[in-house]
């Protein structure tokens, strides 16, 4: 069973959410791909793609090829994959092993998921981003009246203010970020526990702590569950590449590791106001170094007589966003060649494709470090 330890992604691969489809990149088909592959009950189509593709967001443009498909973005355990060629192009036909009619097919089989779900949904529930005037109108927990610092399932707490709203989720601070260009400050929160409300007491509302991660402390922050939440997002996008003149730089990480690698989340400085969304691809670059030439050789340092020269710049791993917000994001590494730092430029893997000279964009703040 196809079960790639880089897979991760949700449900139902919809063509239509490819952006920039006028821009499409050249497919190139691994040498190591198989002729055909019968889809297992576990495979992932982020998964199955890598089989075929060095970059498996272009899998669309696989089956985007094919005119004898309907419906080409449904595919169950049971059909066999077969790779052909038409007019040139690498295109995937599916074979359906027994021929039942949609409602049934879809009754008792589940179509392969984009990405591993495990990898994905730990997220989007438990880790948010909040702007900073948000962080300091927020709820927080005032304590308990047994009076001990750690609280845990079945404890009654109190936050400050009155409050109706049934269910609550609370939150601890884990660091905090400012977009430089703005100045936009925002802070990453980790869930805790889950809390319903039980009474409102004088200027004082009391919740009662469910589901538990963490002990309570003292000072996290209680937000409510809001039915219509727009962080509310699901595991069913697809990845699509960010537009080719997109940039954006790594923060850092929701751990506060200085590190990172793939299957670890980082805040990113772009959000759906720059035109980003669930699904959006980027591609990580290791900016190239300047080198200094001058009569007595190259030397890192400049002088007087030297001249810059700047090295290339190489891909060192890729990253999907899987939770915008208006300014930031939180994204998660999909692949990495090498531990990756906030030295790193992201760019649209519509750009990365072109050898486009990365120097241009990379100002002296963003070869910094955490």
């Amino acid at each position: 069973m196809l079960r790639l330890a880089h897979c991760f992604l949700g449900a139902l691969l919809s063509i239509s959410s490819l952006g920039h489809a006028s821009e499409q990149i050249p497919l190139s088909v691994k040498y190591t791909a198989p002729k055909s592959y019968v889809v297992e009950q576990g495979d992932t189509l982020w998964g199955i793609s890598a089989l075929y593709l060095d970059s498996p967001w272009l899998w669309p443009q696989l089956w985007h090829a094919n005119p004898r498909l309907d419906n080409p973005h449904l595919i169950y355990p049971g059909d066999q994959l077969n790779l052909i060629w038409l007019d040139g192009q690498p295109v995937l036909s599916v074979k359906s092993v027994k021929k039942l009619s949609p409602q049934v097919r879809i009754s008792h089989k589940q179509a392969p998921p984009t990405l591993e779900q495990d990898l994905v949904l730990p997220y989007l529930p438990s880790d948010r981003l909040l702007a900073k005037p948000k962080l300091d109108k927020a709820s927080r927990i005032i304590g308990a009246s047994h009076g001990r610092s750690y609280l845990a399932t079945g404890d009654t707490v109190y936050i400050d203010g009155v409050h109706r709203h049934k269910l609550w989720s609370i939150y601890r601070l884990v660091t905090d970020y400012v977009r430089e260009e703005s100045g936009e400050d925002i802070v990453v929160l980790k869930q805790v526990a889950k809390a319903h409300s039980v009474t409102i007491d004088g200027k004082m509302s009391a919740l009662k702590i469910g589901n538990q991660i963490q002990e309570v402390r003292l000072n996290d922050i209680a937000i409510p569950d809001l039915e219509n939440d727009p962080l509310q997002l699901g595991h069913n996008f697809a990845p699509q590449p960010v537009p080719k003149d997109m940039t954006a730089n790594i923060l850092g990480s929701i751990e506060g590791n200085q590190y990172l690698a793939a299957k670890q989340v980082v805040v990113i400085d772009r959000g759906f106001k720059d035109g980003v969304k669930q699904g959006s691809m980027f591609d990580l670059m290791d900016f190239g170094t300047e080198v200094f030439e001058s009569p007595g050789g190259y030397q890192y340092a400049p002088n007087l007589q030297s001249s810059e020269i700047h090295l290339p710049s190489h891909h060192v791993g890729s990253m999907m966003v899987i939770i915008p917000y208006e300014s930031f994001s939180l994204a998660l590494i999909t692949r990495s060649k090498r531990d990756i730092d906030r030295g790193f430029l992201a760019v649209s893997p519509l750009r990365s494709n072109q050898q486009t000279d990365y120097s241009i964009a990379v100002t002296t703040n963003e070869r910094e470090g955490f």
